[in-house]
């Protein structure tokens, strides 16, 4: 997934935009 955010590994990368990367 994307690394650059920790919390992504906790789904927190939910609760803002969907990045492109994504």
């Amino acid at each position: 997934m994307c690394g650059r955010h920790p919390l992504s590994s906790k789904g927190k990368y939910k609760a803002h935009p969907p990045t492109p990367s994504e």
